[in-house]
């Protein structure tokens, strides 16, 4: 904790507030609620940056800084400037587990990595490059693997890695008949779900810009354009998980920008989220999707669209 924290800032700026129950926390009238909260009816973490209304479930959170221009009035600047003086805080969540403690799974047996040398093979290979990709480069590149039995048969398989050991995994069907189009790892084998992380972590080393969209077929088009310093994530569906938020807020210290950039059909979803996460991360950036997803693109409009961003 900083100096100080909820305490300290509610008797520097004369903020009325009484004990908690538990010794806890302090309780101070919601701000959201405004005067109809008569009762002090919002909590204020005495050893986390966390607050929240009793009476209403929206006016939570943990963001110092949100909390703080509610209350002030003041701009998201001297907002974010209070918060690192009274928890010496940088965005980070503070009071919460950071690391994610999940038990890794082995690779069913019935999934096998491309060889290119198995003809049983061409039916996955024709399959990727009719969605304008390299097969090897994303084979090799996103460790692919494919199924011809079992429950994901005729399927394409992505691991869900981190730390490279297999927590999850995703699989596309290559068949347009087949009714589900994606199927992940069955609750019973894994402890987590793929939006538990962000994809192709590992490799997410760092650069100009990183580009956060929905699905796998978005990033393995928007990986390759091979645009230096150009990397991609994705969120497995529309909204961010709070294990997403912490790991974004680490990969955000090494790229200069990072991008929200979710399909043409989640525009309002994608600017509340970058309206959510400046909270957290700073650079962050907002670029809408024209026309059709990134999966959909050809690589030299992708190329041509990002590179305008970098």
């Amino acid at each position: 904790m900083g100096s100080g924290g909820w305490l300290s800032f509610c008797n520097d700026n004369r903020i009325p507030h009484r004990p908690g129950s538990g010794r806890k926390n302090i309780e101070i009238r919601c701000p959201y609620c405004g005067i109809s909260d008569q009762s002090k009816n919002m909590g204020l973490s005495l050893d986390s940056t966390k607050w929240g209304c009793w009476r209403e479930k929206d006016h939570r959170g943990i963001s110092p800084a949100k909390l703080i221009r509610e209350l002030l009035k003041c701009s998201h600047s001297e907002a974010m400037g209070l918060a690192r003086t009274y928890f010496e805080w940088n965005g980070t969540f503070i009071g919460r587990k950071e690391d994610i403690s999940f038990v890794s799974i082995s690779k069913p047996p019935e999934f096998h990595p491309f060889t290119f040398n198995d003809r049983n093979e061409s039916h996955f290979i024709n399959y990727i490059e009719n969605r304008g990709l390299d097969p090897e480069v994303i084979a090799r590149r996103f460790d692919l693997h494919y199924a011809m039995q079992g429950n994901f048969s005729w399927r394409l398989v992505t691991p869900i890695k981190f730390e490279h050991r297999w927590y999850t995994y995703v699989a596309r069907a290559i068949s347009k008949q087949d009714p589900i189009r994606y199927k992940a790892c069955p609750k019973e084998i894994t402890t987590t779900r793929p939006a538990d992380f962000l994809f192709d972590y590992d490799n997410l080393s760092g650069g100009k810009l990183l580009v956060v969209v929905e699905g796998l077929f978005d990033v393995f088009k928007i990986s390759s354009t091979f645009i230096p310093g150009v990397h991609a994530t994705c969120l497995f569906g529309k909204v961010i998980t709070s294990h997403q938020i912490l790991l974004l807020q680490k990969l955000a210290l090494k790229y200069d920008k990072i991008a929200i950039s979710l399909d043409p059909d989640a525009y309002a979803g994608g600017v509340q989220m970058l309206i959510n996460l400046q909270w957290f991360i700073s650079n962050l950036i907002f670029i809408p999707v024209n026309t059709c997803d990134w999966g959909d693109k050809e690589i030299p409009t992708i190329k041509k669209e990002l590179i305008a961003h970098v």
